[in-house]
């Protein structure tokens, strides 16, 4: 079992084991579940379009009746919804109404006697949620398991409701691979019965289809995708032992998905390209019969969706690929077929109507198997695109079989347009500029529809094609088709991606045609853009994009490129023709100059949620043509039910944001009225909804954002630069000049002074490597400037990397981190000089006294001396130069002497480093005007980056107003008052946020993965004193809810510049667990062995080096990976056996490292690479940290090192796959 709900203090206290992982009820009630009921209409909702009753949801993925035909559950397909809808049948059983919905995750299952529902707790993290029962009337919980659990693929009960079976995901005792299984609970308790494995994970499948086992009277029945042999599975009840009843199958289409008849005499399977309906003979399923669809794994046709038995167990029904039939079981005879519509859902109880689950929900009389007649028009699948006429007077709605032209005031019945019968599904719409025609495209055609036809009421218009004898390719499964009207011009720009029939390859094609001359052709110049719906410019010359990152506006009449602003992590909105380009990330709305590619201003989103991008559906943003309103979606960091809400954002003003009112049908695509007064959302299930905008501003009002919006008016904008040592220099404010010294001291030559030069053991440092750079607003001169020097000592067994950064102000701040490179503790004295530019009489300590010198120089004071200033009369002004090198309270004081040679002042320290131990130096001088004669300026923590590791800084301590200023500045990084943040375990860990330390570990670990190219520490690793990143707790992308830290890439190069890191991190505290990826590049010009070394240090010595197996590593000398199966922990002194678990590969990857541990401190893992010229390998490091002696095994302590999971977080976060797994 997980520790998740064990404390600290509770695992200290623990004298027994652990028992092993398993799925079992922990005594404790859920909370209630909350039944949200549906949205009422609001004010500034003018009217819906289509079917009122339509679903709120795409498709329905899962749906259950409750036993007596009174309600039914649904949940959206392929995990997308997080809530279970709960729709009231009416009296004639002929309709449906929402009655509300609640949150509970996929693999939830009613009771046989329709009193009680299971479930996963709700959550996107599929294998770290509880799973919990509940009165399905009351909706009180009833017992849940612990938090975290295997992954949860499915559940159902037995027949008599006694028993719950759940598939899920299983962690292997000793490796890093997962089994299927079955986990038998008592339903009423939650007790464990039994898990029994099925088979090893192969990666498939992934879906969430919930058809994949069944309950017959004596059995449980489990699909033969999920045995190694594909056999199908019986396990009885009476001793839960299984056999298998199916001869193997051996090709790759083993069925998933299995369904039992009521009366327990049918089996059927089905999935992929094929069904079978089987009955036992004996003890063997015998085949009854049999048939096949057309499939691919590759992108359609997508075989069977869907396969149902009829509650009397006398009819089957099986639907895929658009088409479907209705067998009876016993003569097998085809009693109804369609092959132009599916037929996938699920029979009312009493088996008079079968109800649709693609186009939810449509009735469909299972005696004439045919749907109620439409007396509403409207669309019944998810509307994919809305537009307003050029005029304003119709609004056209496109979903993916046909497109209703709405008159907008009402005066007129709808007109429906569709595709020639048999050409395939639409794909775009647009409307001629005219207002004359509607747009479109099939599967082999650009489409269109002349609205000036009469056409009768009721009858669908059929489209012509636009540009006859078009003929874009000969592939034969479109992947992507746009049309879009070119501003200015008479052409359409055309886009069009086809796969090879059931291939992963496709073809591009892109051309500008005009409709009144379809033969001519204007080619795309130098690009292949396949976006479609990117905007145009107003002359209609230029199309924008994002390319590398950075804002692009392409001529596609020459192939004439501009580059603008950086835009990475953000999408074009629309925009650029009548206005700003909008561009969105989930930080805010940006505001950009079509003509300069540069920020106007942006806003940020509403308080609690992130942007997550227009309603624009590839239509070019859902933005008014006056350029004052624009539609954005945002993202709940803790979702609502089934809602992603919406707001209206005045991009004109100041970014007031005015929420849409809640709709319980998800908004999918949006449109203005050309004049901005309306506003038309396509919804899931095929309603469009009419908006009057003004009525939404004066409903709503607009909510707080997460930014006052005047500080982007006033903001200046800021270019970042670089240069050669020693740079520009940096002009001051107040006159005079800094410039870098080459030990990296801050000089002003035209006052005389300088500060923070350096030696190492009284010699000048060995630079390996020194940048410079600044910021300087657009068009003007720097305004600060930072250097880092990566400095040797002579022997090489010290390594000082020393960040500066220098403000016009006049201030100086240096931050310098030592590290011993050695297996040895050293003894290191660093000697720092300073010249305030004046005589020894003339300084001043912080009480305003001169030092007392004695006959050798030093200074001496009752009193640690932490601060030295003096006052410069130049050219009748008065200058305060003011030295800051420690606190009062700091453990470490430096020894101070005066240089009268020199006129300078010098500070010694002398450090013990174990072997590598890393320590920090601060250093403060400011240089400024002044009219009081004794100004000092103390030491400050200026770097907040700091705060998870004030520990390591020797010379600061804060005082107490400095501390009442850190403990505010604690909870804005997510930092407990010690600058530890806990994980979802309770154990501490000090996170990383800018300070080039690398995370730390209560259970022993001062650094993880320390990187090390070519023999020495990668330099450039340390991002300096003015980038401090925040750190948070969010969202994962792909993978809501869960708490995560992350932080951009970081690059280190070697000291020979040869290879280069690119690394990422990623820390998930629900569960403990770090990773660390690392993309190595030989950036050399020839092939080449690379040695990449990862070491992580120990807080005090590791005293045990342990396999998964338990069994004690002797690590003095190198190891290689198979002696370990890429798995150990590090247990240092405690009676708890601190551990850190460390996984660095698995047997399938293509590299494996060497392993050593030094001098008890440094275990490091190490690979030697041989690398072509500008190779880049990916090498993917876990760590997490546990208390060994909880366990009952070493075996049970490595199941908390989930493997697997931790590869599909890197995978979520498009990491490049790492080649040592």
């Amino acid at each position: 079992m997980i520790l998740r709900t064990l404390t600290i203090a509770s695992l200290l206290l623990a004298h027994g084991s652990l028992p092993a992982q398993k799925l079992e009820a922990i005594g404790t009630k859920p909370a209630p579940l909350n039944l949200i009921p549906p949205s009422p209409k609001a004010k500034s909702l003018l009217r819906w379009l289509g079917h009122e009753g339509a679903s709120p949801e795409d498709e329905i993925g899962r749906a259950e009746w409750t036993p007596d035909g009174s309600r039914l559950l649904t949940s959206g397909q392929s995990g997308t919804a997080s809530s279970i809808r709960v729709w009231r049948a009416s009296d004639d059983r002929k309709s449906l109404s929402l009655e509300g919905s609640f949150m509970i995750g996929e693999s939830w299952a009613i009771s046989p006697d329709g009193k009680r529902i299971v479930g996963n707790q709700f959550g996107d993290l599929k294998n770290i949620w509880s799973f919990q029962m509940f009165d399905l009337d009351t909706l009180e919980g009833i017992w849940t398991t612990s938090a975290r659990v295997p992954n949860m693929l499915g559940s159902t009960f037995s027949r008599d409701g006694k028993w719950l079976a759940v598939l899920n995901l299983h962690q292997r005792d000793l490796s890093n691979k997962r089994d299927y299984s079955v986990t038998i609970l008592e339903a009423d308790t939650g007790k464990h019965v039994e898990t029994i494995r099925l088979k090893p994970d192969d990666g498939e499948p992934s879906n969430w289809q919930h058809h994949k086992m069944a309950f017959t009277k004596e059995a449980l029945w489990i699909a033969p995708a999920y045995n190694e042999d594909g056999q199908t599975a019986r396990i009885s009840i009476s001793d839960w032992k299984k056999t298998f009843v199916s001869e193997p199958e051996s090709d790759e289409y083993v069925e998933k998905n299995l369904i039992v008849s009521a009366d327990g005499k049918w089996i059927v399977l089905w999935g992929g390209p094929r069904y079978r309906a089987m009955q036992m003979v004996g003890d063997r399923l015998a085949v009854r019969f049999e048939g096949q669809t057309e499939y691919s794994k590759y992108g359609g046709p997508f075989g069977f969706a869907s396969a149902n038995i009829s509650p009397d167990s006398r009819l089957l029904t099986v639907s895929g690929n658009g088409k479907h039939k209705v067998i009876d079981l016993e003569d097998r005879k085809v009693v109804h077929e369609d092959n132009k519509n599916c037929l996938c859902g699920l029979f009312s109880p009493d088996g008079k109507t079968l109800w649709g689950t693609c186009n939810p929900f449509r009735p469909i009389d299972t005696k004439s198997w045919k749907p109620p007649a439409e007396t509403v028009p409207g669309h019944r699948g998810t509307v994919q695109f809305v537009s307003f006429s050029p005029d304003g007077k119709f609004l056209a709605s496109q979903d993916a079989e046909c497109i209703y032209i709405w008159s907008v005031d009402g005066s007129a019945p709808p007109r429906k347009l569709m595709s020639p019968p048999d050409e395939g599904k639409l794909y775009t719409l647009e409307w001629k500029p005219d207002g004359t025609e509607v747009w479109s495209a099939n599967a082999p055609d650009f489409i269109r529809w002349r609205l000036s036809e009469t056409v009768p009421p009721g009858t669908p218009q059929y489209a012509e094609k636009l540009f006859p004898g078009l003929k874009p390719g000969k592939t034969e499964v479109p992947w992507m088709k746009t049309i879009k009207a070119v501003p200015g011009t008479d052409l359409c720009y055309l886009s069009v991606a086809h796969m090879e029939k059931y291939e992963l390859s496709y073809q591009l094609y892109e051309e500008l045609r005009s409709p009144s001359k379809p033969a001519v052709v204007k080619p795309v110049m130098g690009r292949v853009l396949l976006k479609g719906r990117l905007p145009f410019s107003s002359s209609g010359e230029e199309i924008f994009d994002i390319e590398d990152n950075t804002l692009t506006a392409f001529k596609w009449t020459d192939g004439a490129v501009r580059k603008g602003m950086s835009a990475q992590n953000t999408s074009i909105a629309g925009g650029g023709a009548n206005g700003p380009l909008v561009l969105t990330s989930s930080q805010q709305i940006t505001l950009v100059d079509p003509a300069t590619l540069q920020q106007i201003r942006a806003f940020m989103p509403p308080k609690g949620t992130r942007y997550s991008g227009g309603l624009d559906n590839l239509q070019g943003g859902c933005i008014s043509r006056d350029g004052q309103w624009f539609v954005c979606s945002t993202d709940y960091q803790f979702m609502s039910v089934g809602r992603s809400p919406e707001y209206l954002v005045n991009i004109k003003g100041n970014g007031e944001a005015y929420p849409l009112p809640p709709m319980d049908n998800k908004a999918k695509s949006g449109a203005f009225s050309p004049d901005g007064r309306l506003l038309a959302i396509g919804h899931a299930g095929g309603l469009v909804s009419l908006w009057d905008v003004e009525k939404i501003r004066s409903e709503s009002g607009p909510v707080p954002t997460e930014a006052p919006k005047s500080m982007f008016s006033s903001m200046k904008r800021y270019d970042s630069q670089k240069w050669d040592w020693p740079g520009p220099g940096l002009a001051l404010k107040e006159g005079g000049k800094f410039t870098f010294t080459d030990d990296g001291g801050v000089e002003c030559k035209e006052v005389g002074t300088v500060a923070g030069q350096l030696l190492i053991d009284g010699k000048p440092p060995k630079a390996l490597r020194k940048v410079v750079s600044g910021m300087a607003p657009q068009g003007g001169v720097p305004d600060s400037l930072f250097a880092e020097l990566d400095l040797r000592s002579d022997d090489g067994k010290t390594r000082l990397n020393r960040n500066i950064a220098c403000s016009v102000r006049g201030s100086s701040r240096w931050q310098d981190t030592v590290e011993n490179l050695s297996a040895e503790p050293v003894t290191v004295t660093l000697t720092y000089s300073s010249s305030l530019g004046s005589d020894l009489q003339n300084l001043r300590d912080r009480d305003s006294n001169v030092p007392t010198t004695l006959p050798d120089g030093t200074l001496k004071s009752s009193i640690p001396i932490t601060e030295l200033g003096t006052v410069i009369d130049k050219d009748g002004n008065s200058l305060s130069a003011s030295l800051a090198f420690s606190t009062p309270s700091a453990s470490v004081q430096p020894a101070l002497k005066w240089d009268a040679t020199g006129r300078r002042v010098v500070k010694e320290w002398t450090l013990k480093l174990q072997p590598f131990e890393k320590r920090i130096l601060l250093m403060e001088f400011v240089l400024n005007p002044t009219t009081d004669r004794h100004t000092l300026h103390k030491l400050t923590l200026a770097n907040r980056s700091l705060l998870p590791r004030l520990s390591a800084v020797l010379n600061f301590v804060p005082d107490e107003e400095e501390k009442r200023f850190l403990e505010l500045d604690y909870p804005n990084y997510d930092l407990d008052t010690d600058g530890t943040k806990k994980d979802g375990l309770g154990f501490k860990w000090r996170p990383e946020i800018s300070s080039g330390f690398g995370m730390a570990a209560e259970m022993g670990a001062d650094r993880f993965f320390d990187i090390w190219l070519n023999g020495a520490p990668g330099m450039g690793s340390t991002p300096g004193l003015a980038r401090n990143s925040s750190f948070r707790m969010g969202s994962t992308p792909g993978l809501a809810r869960n708490p995560s830290l992350r932080m951009g890439p970081r690059l280190s190069n070697s000291t020979d510049g040869k290879v280069q890191s690119k690394r990422r991190h990623h820390f998930v505290p629900e569960i403990g667990m770090l990773l660390m990826h690392d993309e190595i590049t030989n950036t050399g010009t020839e092939e080449s062995n690379v040695e990449v070394l990862f070491n992580t240090v120990a807080l005090d010595r590791f005293v045990q080096v342990v396999d998964a197996k338990g069994k004690i590593l002797n690590c003095n000398s190198p190891l290689k990976f198979k002696d370990s199966g890429g798995q150990v922990a590090l247990i240092s002194e405690g009676t708890t056996k601190p551990a850190l678990l460390l996984a660095f590969g698995s047997p399938e990857g293509k590299v494996h490292p060497s392993f050593k541990l030094v001098a008890g401190r440094g275990f490091f893992v190490g690979y030697n690479l041989r690398m072509k010229a500008g190779e880049t390998i990916s090498l993917l490091h876990i760590a997490t940290q546990r208390p060994f002696s909880a366990y009952d095994s070493a075996a049970s302590a490595f199941l908390e090192m989930d493997s697997l999971y931790a590869l599909d977080v890197a995978k979520s976060q498009q990491w490049p796959a790492p080649a040592n797994w």
